[in-house]
């Protein structure tokens, strides 16, 4: 079996919009870091430092903020203390150079 077969089928099973929505947000993690791990678990699908949850009417991008300054952790919604999320509900509220700005921020910045 693939390695990448739970995700796809798990990604598969979705309602529409969120399974739309979660395609892309994992197509942006996985073009800005190539061959990264998926880790399929029972709150999402963990990529690295990132983790995808879908929700009943939206889907978060999650983000390790380990190791931020409180005023970097703010850029995110949540109040944990290791992980901090966006969340989308359509595919016109994804920002890909936004995503793809705080992903490499995340990548430099936060401990893992």
């Amino acid at each position: 079996m693939n390695k990448n077969t739970k995700p796809r089928n798990y990604i598969d099973s979705l309602p529409s919009p969120q399974r739309e929505i979660f395609k892309k947000l994992r197509n942006i993690v996985l073009e800005t870091f190539p061959g990264q791990d998926e880790d399929l678990k029972l709150c999402g699908l963990w990529l690295g430092k990132y983790y995808i949850a879908c929700n009943r009417d939206s889907v978060n991008l999650g983000f390790c903020v380990n190791g931020l300054k409180q005023k970097d952790k703010d850029k995110f919604e949540g109040k944990g203390r290791i992980t901090r999320h966006l969340k989308f509900r359509t595919l016109e509220e994804i920002d890909e150079n936004e995503i793809i700005g705080l992903l490499k921020f995340i990548d430099k910045n936060a401990n893992y």
